[in-house]
């Protein structure tokens, strides 16, 4: 996806109520609930399932990767226009990584936990945005998600990203460091090559472990069976 700028965490995972013709309330209603009792996200959030089918349906969401997408859709290089996390689904089947691109403020207002867990669940290694909210880029590292801030003249809002551009960021676990330089380059369709000027807005040791190790949890997990 591409994002414009003030993403807040309730446009990222919603916490109103679930509408019965959402893929949230379908899903809830083929498993027994009735359509009238359906409550709201926030009632979910042991759920997976529901907060998954959530991310990103605030109708305030606009995806800049295509004209036309609903707050809930993306659209895969083969032109299939889909819900993202279906998009997800089919790019991790195919061994693909995803990204997601932002503006400035990404991650703003109430630090919700499902904000980083639900674009984790997504496949998505990196952010790449123009400035984060501090707590929710500690949770993106906390979910072994690298945060990436853009220190040029970049707007991705205004860069015509599409579908078919390529997104490659040279952050191999050896080579992340606190505030460390993040080569990444755009590949165009039309074979060109853009440099963007990007770091690591990782800020402590302790936050380049987590990454390397994959985050909090595949960290607790390699400590115990070690």
């Amino acid at each position: 996806m591409v994002l414009g700028d003030d993403i807040t965490t309730d446009h990222i995972s919603p916490a109103g109520a679930i509408s019965t013709d959402s893929a949230a309330g379908q899903w809830l209603i083929s498993h027994g609930a009735k359509c009238d009792d359906l409550n709201v996200y926030a009632a979910y959030r042991g759920n997976w399932e529901v907060m998954l089918r959530g991310l990103f349906t605030n109708k305030l969401v606009r995806n800049f990767l295509q004209d036309g997408l609903a707050p809930h859709e993306t659209v895969l290089e083969d032109g299939r226009v889909m819900p993202v996390f279906k998009a997800a689904e089919a790019m991790a089947q195919r061994g693909d990584n995803a990204v997601l691109v932002a503006g400035e403020r990404y991650g703003m207002g109430s630090s919700q936990d499902w904000a980083a867990k639900g674009v984790a669940l997504l496949g998505v290694r990196a952010v790449i945005a123009r400035s984060f909210e501090r707590i929710h880029r500690t949770n993106l590292i906390g979910m072994g998600i690298l945060p990436v801030q853009i220190t040029d003249d970049f707007d991705p809002q205004s860069a015509g990203l599409s579908a078919l551009d390529t997104l490659e960021i040279d952050a191999s676990l050896a080579r992340i460091g606190v505030q460390k330089e993040v080569p990444v380059r755009l590949y165009r369709p039309n074979g060109s090559v853009q440099s963007i000027v990007c770091r690591a807005a990782v800020e402590t040791r302790h936050e380049v472990e987590l990454l390397r190790v994959g985050g909090v949890l595949s960290g607790i997990l390699t400590s115990c069976l070690s």
